[in-house]
């Protein structure tokens, strides 16, 4: 490793830190370097008690804590705060930095408790859903105290299915939490919650990602797709991009039915996704508290999905087996449905984590991840290009859901044919525009 170049002149704060204990550290692109950048637009002063979300091992905790002299709640769910605590005293700033073990959605502190938050390399993991902002966070934070994060992102949008034919071979399903400046601006100021000072792209930030993960390469003697990656599309896609926003004083009601007293859902919102094709598809996220064995066989035994779908699948569970999907009877009776038997297909069968199968022109695709409390339920639904009222194909899916996760968390789901749909549908068309 050259020595300047885990020393570039951009950074000179990251700079006087120990290049080894860094590198021992990092859980991705160098976290000082994407600190400082943040830190730079941010009015961090001493004393401020600062909420650092996501913080992985926590160096860009101990950064703040020794640079701008503030109190960092190092909170971070994979990384055991415990092993994080002896890093914090290591470093000398264990009267500072102090670290929680949480889930960004039961974060366990008070309202307006912080005078900021920052998130570094970590926030498009939880926070792209569209009421996360405004349900698990903003609440946090003071009013008038700024919130900040950097973010793996694109240049602008993609506008097809797929990512550009240069990126085509690095593409991993993960990297569409990828969002441009624009569209993460416009998605905390939709909360309402926020009005943001600054969206932008890192300068030269794609080069420093690239110079980052080659360095940690050379240290672990692996080859690093990562850094080929960024080389091949040399910032025409990819960047890091930077945000800061403001905690408004009040914030309005994003939508009239929450204004008349509508219940906010009991999960979060799915993701409309229109494509330059003319495509369109849905994603939801849901956190459950069982392995992904026992998720596995909710999505998958007959017996199960009587509990939260429409119908049954019926045929061999294996890739490529053709299967037929019979409405169950007492649906037929209520809708009214006169083509009760659907032909389907299963396209992947990879259990316990992927399972992706065709029915009525749609590809459902489920992928689980083991947590450290359960499971991470990843669905998308393509609907091709057809034109559907996509509202309240995303209300069904969303009850869907909602029956699922009753089903695994605690054993019962209420009766699927008594499931309303109302709550959802306005907040889908919403959605939908």
């Amino acid at each position: 490793m050259r020595p300047d170049a885990f020393r570039p002149a951009e950074f000179p704060r990251s700079a006087n830190y120990d290049p080894d204990w860094v590198l021992d550290n990092m859980m991705g692109p160098n976290a000082l370097w994407l600190t400082e950048s943040l830190a730079e637009s941010m009015e961090l002063s001493p004393g401020m008690r600062v909420l650092d979300l996501g913080c992985g091992r926590a160096l860009s905790s101990i950064f703040l804590a020794k640079e701008f002299d503030v109190q960092v709640w190092a909170t971070d769910l994979w990384v055991d705060a415990s092993e994080n605590y002896r890093r914090i005293c290591g470093a000398g700033v264990e009267d500072r930095v102090f670290p929680i073990g949480a889930e960004a959605h039961a974060l366990p502190f008070a309202e307006g408790f912080f005078d900021a938050m920052v998130s570094i390399d970590a926030y498009h993991y939880f926070g792209t859903d569209d009421l996360y902002l405004e349900s698990h966070l903003a609440g946090l934070v003071r009013t008038g105290g700024q919130l900040g994060i950097v973010v793996p992102g694109l240049v602008e949008e993609l506008t097809s299915a797929g990512p550009p034919e240069h990126l085509q071979r690095y593409w991993e399903p993960a990297f569409f939490s990828f969002h441009s400046p624009a569209w993460w601006k416009r998605h905390w100021e939709n909360s309402g919650m926020v009005t943001v000072e600054l969206a932008d792209l890192a300068p030269d930030g794609w080069r420093h990602w690239m110079q980052s993960d080659l360095i940690w390469s050379e240290r672990l003697n692996k080859p690093t797709d990562e850094a080929d990656m960024l080389a091949a599309d040399a910032g025409r896609t990819l960047g890091l991009v930077r945000m800061v926003a403001r905690r408004n004083e009040q914030p309005p009601a994003r939508l009239d039915e929450l204004e008349q007293g509508m219940n906010q859902p009991a999960h979060p919102l799915g993701e409309i996704v229109r494509r330059g094709n003319g495509t369109t598809s849905l994603r939801f996220e849901r956190l459950l508290a069982r392995p992904p064995e026992r998720v596995w066989r909710a999505l998958t035994d007959s017996d199960q999905l009587r509990h939260w779908m429409p119908c049954d699948i019926v045929g061999p569970r294996e890739a490529e087996a053709e299967v037929v999907a019979p409405f169950w009877d007492d649906i037929v009776a209520k809708y009214g449905i006169e083509d009760t038997v659907l032909a389907g297909r299963i396209v992947t069968w990879r259990p316990p984590s992927t399972f992706a199968w065709e029915w009525d022109d749609e590809l459902l695709t489920y992928v689980l991840e083991p947590t450290p409390t359960g499971t991470q339920l990843k669905l998308s639904i393509d609907l091709g290009t057809k034109s559907p009222e996509v509202h309240l194909v995303a209300t069904g899916y969303h009850i869907c859901l909602d029956q699922l996760c009753a089903l695994v968390d605690t054993g019962e789901a209420p009766p699927f044919i008594d499931a309303n749909p109302s709550q959802y549908e306005a907040l889908y068309a919403q959605l939908a525009g």
